[in-house]
């Protein structure tokens, strides 16, 4: 269906936890991200609340970011890109930026093996994902993105610290870990082939490309509920 940002489609289809639909998202989230990019400035960003910025000397995504942090607006550089439809860091003195108002959260489905990025009601990515095995399942409930890593080390229970890049890290590229439980969170993969099944000790697992691009999106204080 067309992404209708005034009927909230893509939301009601997301939101709703229909099997049949979400298995349609999971095997083409690909192509969907593609399709809610080419969406963004037509609908997205027309809908959503957002302020304009006029960029400064010496300004980078990362320092407007920080400004933006510091006062109560946390926002990341990857979801100002996005907003704009930007690619790469290069912004210019003089040039005006759309800053959108809302904050990202993330949204999953344990049984599905799916996770949504959300500005509101608003869908903005779309990513397969691993959820955690029978004898050690996903938890359930709301969380807060808290230790937010690139290239991390894995310390496993009662074992010496696996190096980033070692196969037996199963952590990938990134790590975005819970405030509530410090042995949860969404991380990379050492096995990208193995995405989209029951495989972990808990956390979600994700492809590593898609983690890189969510960690650019999300920072600490993000929130991230787990559906069932």
């Amino acid at each position: 269906p067309k992404y209708d940002v005034n009927n909230h489609d893509m939301s009601t289809i997301l939101l709703s936890g229909n099997s049949t639909c979400n298995q349609t998202i999971f095997a083409n989230a690909e192509t969907f991200n593609n399709f809610i990019a080419s969406q963004i400035a037509d609908g997205v960003s027309a809908v959503i609340p957002a302020t304009a910025y006029v960029v400064a000397a010496g300004d980078s995504y990362w320092k407007i970011c920080n400004n933006l942090r510091k006062k109560g607006q946390p926002i990341e550089p990857g979801w100002v890109k996005l907003f704009n439809r930007r690619r790469g860091d290069n912004i210019a003195k003089g040039e005006t930026l759309r800053l959108p108002s809302l904050p990202l959260r993330i949204e999953a489905w344990r049984q599905l093996r799916l996770a949504a990025v959300f500005a509101g009601d608003f869908p903005v990515r779309i990513y397969a994902t691993s959820s955690g095995k029978p004898e050690s399942p996903t938890p359930l409930g709301e969380f807060t993105l808290k230790i937010c890593e690139k290239e991390p080390v894995y310390y496993p229970p009662s074992a010496a610290s696996v190096p980033y890049k070692n196969p037996q890290n199963p952590l990938g590229e990134r790590w975005l870990g819970f405030a509530e439980d410090r042995q949860y969170g969404l991380h990379g993969t050492n096995s990208e082939n193995t995405i989209g099944s029951f495989e972990t000790g808990g956390c979600i697992r994700m492809h590593n490309a898609d983690v890189i691009e969510l960690f650019d999106l999300v920072g600490p204080g993000a929130k991230v509920r787990i559906n069932p």
